[in-house]
């Protein structure tokens, strides 16, 4: 999982300066945009777009993005959709707040010719929000800002073999409605650079409870320093065992969740992989799959534990071996 901040500006919007359009009806507003794409014009892209509280960092950041736009790909057809679920309006990621510029009325869809290589036919879309104000029909970027961040530490061994990074648990957000990541800190400069997901929520009824569960999780260093992994706390089978590599030439990290279907495991009703002995060489990883199996399988409802041992690359590539 490489890191989102970028990507998620350009998903949002286009550009940093927005100039009053006059784009009152969806078929100007479309128009428009199609010559804006058309003719790679910056200028009439901040027309379109609505950046109202942008910082100087946030029009850094989209102003990188601005090939995406104009790329060379030809339109085929620009409508106007609902809104994605899948497309939060707000998200914190990295202690900032992202979120639209303006509340979004739906999406923009992009649809993009078919490109015909041999047999193989690709088709492709973008999506990017707008929002209708005062009338007028604008796209929404995402505005970033700072948010309040409370660290806690975790135990022994959250400290990477080299000393050059450190794993916490963050609470970042506002009151009311925090949220439990794990941060990665880089030692000299005592500061959270990257986050991941964390099982424990807060706000489910015992927040102390949330909290403490995600402290008690263990983390397990390689020795070359830049690849973990992360083994929740386990409550009931909650919690989740995570592979980490920390990426330094792009600053970023790339993780993988280890799942039973990783193991091809497919008849358990309940499942839960953990480390088991942990880093057993530079490059190899003990994990053990506990789980009860499905009630309509063989041996149903036994508790079957099973010890496997993964030669690990990195997060993204890794391979598993059954110890007998």
């Amino acid at each position: 999982m490489k890191s989102l901040l970028p990507i998620l500006i350009v998903l949002w919007g286009s550009c940093p300066l927005s100039v009053w359009a006059q784009s009152s009806t969806p078929e100007e507003f479309i128009a428009a945009y199609r010559i804006a794409v058309q003719e790679k014009d910056p200028d009439k892209i901040k027309a379109l777009t609505y950046s109202v509280g942008m910082s100087d960092y946030d029009q850094q950041e989209v102003a990188k993005h601005l090939n995406d736009i104009f790329n060379d790909k030809e339109i085929a057809a620009i409508t106007l959709e609902p809104m994605q679920a899948k497309l939060k309006p707000q998200n914190i990621i990295n202690g900032r707040k992202l979120e639209p510029t303006y509340p979004s009325a739906g999406v923009v869809k992009i649809q993009y010719k078919p490109v015909i290589s041999g047999t193989t036919t690709t088709t492709s879309a973008s999506y990017r929000p707008y929002a209708i104000i005062d009338g007028h029909y604008f796209f929404v970027p995402m505005k970033t800002t700072e948010v309040s961040m409370q660290i806690y530490s975790l135990g022994p061994g959250s400290d990477s073999a080299d000393n050059k990074y450190r794993i916490v648990v963050v609470k970042e957000g506002d009151p009311g409605s925090e949220i439990l990541v794990y941060g990665i800190m880089k030692s000299d400069l005592n500061k959270v650079i990257l986050t991941i997901p964390c099982t424990y929520k807060m706000g489910n009824g015992d927040d102390d409870w949330a909290l403490q569960s995600a402290q008690a999780a263990e983390v397990y260093w390689a020795k070359n320093g830049l690849c973990f992994v992360l083994n929740e706390e386990n409550h009931q089978l909650m919690g989740n065992a995570i592979l980490g590599t920390i990426l330094e030439s792009s600053g970023s990290i790339t993780t993988h969740t280890f799942v039973p279907g990783d193991l091809q495991m497919r008849d358990f009703a309940k499942w839960r992989i953990r480390v088991n002995k942990g880093w057993i060489s530079p490059t190899t990883l003990s994990l053990e799959l506990t789980g009860t199996k499905s009630a309509d399988g063989a041996n149903a409802g036994a508790t079957i534990t099973q010890d496997f041992i993964c030669e690990v690359d990195d997060a993204s590539h890794y391979r598993f071996t059954k110890v007998q």
